[in-house]
């Protein structure tokens, strides 16, 4: 009788513990429990701030988006060589090709300029030496451009600012060529 009461009462002892445990652990107060780096995990609902992308800015002020054959384009802006409706119904999206050269350690032009929903159509020739094209925000990472070939980059634009580009084996955006695509 001895013995089962004083089972009983280990096991209650340990059902105090365990409830005291998570109590003080439960992520919605106390103490939080450590994750397996041994770091203290977020507690009390708050969730890490996302990281800002070091590519992207604000849209700049007064941006001008020209047309295919538009000459009064401000200089270093890309004038797109074909432009057309992307929506077989005649909706406001375009479709634009732009032709870039990689040369001397300089895209050029430096600058595109479209609007939210264009499809963006990029063709750029690596001239004296190998490239690549990166733009973590759309998802290109070190796309290679060997010296004397031309490789497409096309995506929709779906989100407004300023976005640049670069080369990472020429050193990133700090040391490379460097360019933007502005989607206003």
């Amino acid at each position: 009788m001895k013995n089962k009461r004083k089972n009983i009462l280990i096991a209650i002892g340990g059902i105090i513990l365990v409830l005291l445990l998570i109590i003080i652990f439960w992520p919605h107060g106390g103490a939080s429990l450590p994750t397996q780096n041994g770091s203290p995990s977020v507690s009390n609902n708050q969730t890490p701030a996302p990281q800002k992308s070091t590519t992207v800015a604000p849209v700049p002020a007064n941006v001008v988006i020209p047309n295919e054959g538009d000459k009064s384009a401000p200089s270093g802006v890309a004038v797109p060589n074909i432009q057309t409706s992307a929506h077989p119904s005649g909706g406001s999206s375009q479709y634009r090709q732009f032709p870039i050269s990689a040369n001397n350690n300089t895209f050029v032009p430096a600058t595109i300029a479209v609007n939210v929903g264009d499809i963006i159509d990029l063709e750029i020739t690596a001239v004296d030496k190998d490239y690549d094209f990166t733009q973590p925000d759309y998802g290109f990472s070190s796309l290679s451009i060997q010296k004397g070939t031309t490789k497409k980059v096309q995506f929709q634009a779906v989100s407004s600012g300023k976005f640049t580009f670069y080369c990472s084996s020429c050193g990133g955006p700090s040391n490379g060529p460097v360019g933007y695509i502005i989607i206003k």
